[in-house]
């Protein structure tokens, strides 16, 4: 697979930095994506923080007691239906 090459202006502190990262044999490209799947993966733990923190979450149970009424009910559920029906909305 052949992947078009963009250009990123960097400052040169912020060039230095990436070129300490680089281990051997390792290319920028590589350093840049490892640096998206840490952020990813730090935006999804701080999402599951804050989550957490605010209570704004459906305990496993409930959702599989709710989704096992609705499958013998012969329909389908979702969290959204859930947390709707939790906070008096419609689901």
């Amino acid at each position: 697979m052949t992947a078009l090459t963009k250009r990123i202006p960097v400052s040169e502190p912020v060039w230095k930095d990436l070129a300490e990262l680089r281990r051997a044999g390792q290319t920028y490209d590589d350093i840049l994506m490892e640096m998206i799947e840490l952020q990813k993966k730090q935006r999804l733990l701080d999402d599951i923080r804050q989550s957490l923190d605010e209570g704004d979450f459906i305990p496993l149970s409930e959702i599989k007691t709710h989704k096992n009424m609705r499958i013998a009910a012969g329909g389908h559920t979702g969290v959204k239906n859930i947390r709707n029906k939790r906070q008096g909305l419609p689901a």
